[in-house]
């Protein structure tokens, strides 16, 4: 009965900057936690970030603060850490630091290179080197660290994808919500240059530049792809949509652990010299092939008898199976109402 008064409130954002992972990942928290107890989630979007008094906002979060006895923040980005905003919200939330859990991100991105919370639960859902976190400025052994994809905050609802040498010629291609240095566009160039006999979905994402839009409607439409490439827009849960694919394109961020959780062959691609870094743990377990998406002009060949290779596409599969389930969020849930005392 003592667990059932356990009450969490989620601080999350989403912002063109920050991209849509955090939220995401916070909704799966915020759905799996409500079913049991009572759950909060409080969404920093671009309306709340830019209005420059936010009394309404703050004033209805402190009631939040003060109502819940767990606090979750879900909002490490190092645009965001550094903005005038949430420098006001760090110190409105110093006063409730003893009720802090945060999931946090690695190297820039980390909350702790930033600011420093009194003993709070840092959480590391990721594959990752331990080590990395000693090089943090206010890491200290002091403060309690779950760190590894047995973390992971899934989507349960959809588990059940099959995969086999049908369901792999049709490829999902997500970028994440801005894709700022077009990776989509590339691949689709990839697809058409390649004539490979295969259909491939591209999500845009809503945070996606105008013109960049309009640069792949117009590459798809020049080149007659319309039947064999198709634009998805306004995606609200990625998840949801992956049963009806075999193969899954992405970039280096929350949705390439969403695929290998559902057992989903995939490509990672890095689109820069800090995605290569922060994927690089990720890519030595060679439960996906990771490409840079400089590599997607000259590496053709092997890209497409990767894809044509099915035995090693199910043996990916299998090994991914080792690393991420779908108890993630049960697992934090048993260690904060047990801590949180």
């Amino acid at each position: 009965m003592y667990y059932k008064k356990k009450s969490f409130l989620i601080i999350t954002v989403s912002l063109e900057k920050t991209g849509r992972g955090h939220i995401i990942r916070s909704k799966n928290l915020y759905n799996f936690l409500k079913k049991k107890r009572s759950a909060n989630l409080v969404v920093i979007d671009k309306k709340i970030f830019k209005n420059k008094s936010n009394y309404v906002f703050f004033d209805n979060l402190k009631k939040l603060l003060t109502n819940n006895k767990i606090i979750i923040l879900d909002l490490s980005n190092y645009f965001f850490l550094r903005s005038p905003f949430f420098l006001k919200l760090f110190y409105f939330l110093k006063k409730y630091e003893n009720k802090i859990v945060i999931i946090d991100s690695l190297y820039r991105d980390s909350i702790l290179n930033y600011y420093n919370f009194i003993n709070p639960i840092m959480i590391y859902p990721y594959i990752m080197n331990k080590k990395s976190l000693f090089n943090l400025k206010y890491y200290t052994n002091k403060k309690r660290y779950l760190i590894g994809p047995q973390y992971f905050i899934a989507d349960k609802k959809n588990n059940n994808v099959k995969v086999n040498k049908k369901t792999t010629r049709k490829i999902l291609v997500s970028c994440g919500g801005s894709d700022k240095e077009n990776c989509t566009l590339k691949v689709i160039n990839f697809y058409l240059k390649n004539i490979i006999n295969f259909k491939i979905t591209c999500v845009i994402g809503p945070f996606f530049n105008k013109m960049n839009v309009l640069k792949i409607k117009n590459f798809v439409k020049y080149y007659k792809l319309e039947k064999k490439v198709k634009l998805l827009f306004n995606v609200k849960n990625l998840v949801r949509i992956f049963d009806k694919f075999g193969f899954i394109i992405c970039t280096s961020g929350v949705t390439k652990y969403e695929v290998i959780a559902h057992r989903i062959p995939s490509i990672v691609i890095t689109p820069n010299k800090y995605q290569e870094k922060y994927h690089s743990d990720f890519a030595r377990k060679k439960i996906s092939f990771t490409i840079k998406s400089s590599d997607l002009k000259n590496k053709n060949d092997f890209i497409i008898k990767f894809l044509n290779n099915f035995i090693l596409l199910k043996r990916m599969v299998n090994r991914a199976a080792k690393f991420i389930d779908f108890k993630g969020s049960e697992r934090i849930e048993k260690i904060l109402i047990s801590d949180f005392k």
